[in-house]
């Protein structure tokens, strides 16, 4: 029950904030949204095939007896990961920046890579619980999640600096 319930409102807060963000934004800040999630889905799909899967098999049947310091390593594995990652796609930014100029795409490229361990870290912590055999904290934690989009989109679009590139 709590399982189901937690992937319900995890999906839910991203299917709800793509429904909010496709009424709020201009048809151009739509697609520069989606050249965003594009970027930011890859990274996390790579982030989800190298470390979250291993994660849900390793962790119970290698690391038994080492669980928490094992569980403790893939955070900071998140980090150390997407902290080199936001420096790529900010190195990519400066050399678009010194071919190009400043563009909408230069926004999403930097925003992304601002962005991306904030979006991988629920995604780590609802592993981390699964493994632990505690679904009702990952549950909280979605709540948290879903609670944590809507008012950072409310505000954005409250103050009016929502657009394509930063949403």
């Amino acid at each position: 029950g709590l399982a189901i319930s937690d992937q319900a409102v995890f999906s839910g807060a991203n299917f709800i904030t793509s429904i909010l963000l496709a009424k709020w934004l201009s048809g151009e800040d739509l697609g520069e949204f989606a050249v965003g999630l594009a970027i930011l889905t890859f990274f996390m799909q790579v982030y989800t095939s190298f470390t979250l899967e291993p994660i849900g098999v390793l962790a119970p049947s290698g690391y038994r007896d080492r669980m928490i310091p094992y569980l403790r390593g893939q955070v900071q594995l998140l980090f150390f990961l997407s902290v080199p990652l936001g420096l790529l796609l900010g190195m990519i930014v400066l050399v678009h920046r010194l071919l190009n100029g400043n563009s909408d795409i230069t926004s999403i490229l930097l925003f992304s890579a601002v962005s991306l361990p904030f979006i991988l870290l629920p995604l780590l912590m609802r592993r981390v619980f699964y493994v632990l055999l505690k679904p009702g904290f990952a549950l909280v934690g979605s709540v948290i999640y879903f609670l944590g989009l809507l008012l950072i989109f409310y505000f954005a679009k409250r103050f009016w600096v929502l657009t394509g590139a930063n949403s």
